[in-house]
């Protein structure tokens, strides 16, 4: 029996050499709280950043519509000025008319004054009116001659 015994001995021995033994790789409690404090600050981080890419994301749509605004109000503006622009091209075409007018009487009356002025001084129907009209030719004679 000694020797099943001394047998068993040399087998086992060998078996426990052989057999390799798992190690426990076990973690302490300080070692997950070490951990789950790392953790917890990379959250607060990740939220912090989280928070100001929001914010900045914020204030360029802010920016966006205001630029959308100031657009739309030069648009508005600038169609406003193709009105008014419209509006002086049709006043000076008027006003191109009627100096054109004034020219060609003012031509005529250089040719034509005194028949004119005689005219119109005739035309007079009473004393009153008479030297009304004495006056306006005497104005526009000395204008003219300005």
């Amino acid at each position: 029996m000694k020797k099943i015994i001394k047998i068993v001995l040399i087998i086992s021995i060998i078996t426990i050499n052989l057999v390799p033994i798992n190690q426990v790789n076990a973690k302490t409690l300080k070692e997950y709280k070490n951990e789950l404090t790392k953790l917890e600050s990379q959250v607060a981080e990740n939220k912090r950043i989280t928070a100001s890419k929001k914010a900045s994301i914020d204030s360029k749509r802010n920016a966006i519509i205001e630029a959308n605004n100031t657009i739309a109000e030069n648009e508005t503006a600038v169609e406003e000025a193709k009105i008014k622009v419209a509006e002086s091209e049709e006043a000076i075409k008027l006003k191109t008319k009627d100096m054109e007018n004034v020219i060609d009487m003012l031509q005529y009356t250089n040719n034509n004054t005194n028949g004119i002025y005689y005219e119109y001084l005739l035309g007079a129907s009473t004393i009153t009116d008479l030297m009304e009209r004495q006056g306006v030719v005497e104005q526009i004679a000395n204008y003219t001659k300005e």
